[in-house]
């Protein structure tokens, strides 16, 4: 697990031998990561759920970070940003023990492992910050969205009718995937020898 004083990268391999580095979002990569988002094909913008290829909103969102409201964890490949995971954290009120989840790739990256690893990290520092529960909100129409999240232990728990309305306005029902951290991270740790990933030394 990546540790968040020291913020050392950690180096993975994925299943076709791509070498990986994760490490936390520091100040530094803001405009990397703007790069990222607006590099994203606009069919695969459509599932954002905040348009963060948007300057301000995209400010808003680093501003979260920095006051410790998200944690963001970035996937490089040779110096560039090929995925993030955001962990969005509510510190105060009813659902103060609850997480809410949001990854994205570049799709050249699917497949192989990345986004599980990354969710594996985003598990653990629900872990450290004595969450209970994880949930991943997904647009209806992700079939391999939502197959990749049960194969990591997510679950269908509800679904909104009409609930997101995508950049180019059309209308979709939102499907919350959801799980408790404790059996999540035994779902990874079961997965361990048998894993899409593994640590390079």
């Amino acid at each position: 697990m990546l540790d968040p004083l020291a913020n050392e990268p950690k180096t993975i391999t994925l299943v076709d031998g791509t070498p990986v580095s994760l490490r936390y979002f520091s100040p530094s990569d803001a405009e990397d990561l703007l790069k990222f988002y607006r590099g994203l094909p606009d069919e695969d913008r459509m599932f954002l759920k905040d348009d963060v290829t948007n300057r301000d909103i995209f400010h808003i969102f680093t501003e979260k970070i920095h006051s410790g409201r998200s944690v963001a964890i970035l996937a490089f490949h040779d110096k560039k940003i090929v995925g993030e995971a955001t962990l969005h954290l509510n510190l105060f009120g009813w659902t103060r023990h609850v997480g809410e989840l949001r990854a994205v790739i570049l799709r050249e990256y699917s497949g192989k492992g990345l986004t599980r690893a990354l969710i594996r990290e985003q598990v653990g520092v629900a872990i450290t910050k004595n969450l209970d529960k994880i949930v991943f909100r997904i647009l209806e129409n992700q079939k391999d969205s939502r197959k990749a999240l049960e194969e990591v232990g997510f679950e269908a728990e509800a679904v909104l009718r009409r609930q997101a309305m995508d950049l180019q306005g059309n209308m979709h029902n939102v499907v919350i995937m959801s799980n408790y951290v404790s059996e999540l991270w035994r779902q990874f740790e079961d997965m361990i020898t048998d894993s899409e990933f593994e640590v390079i030394p």
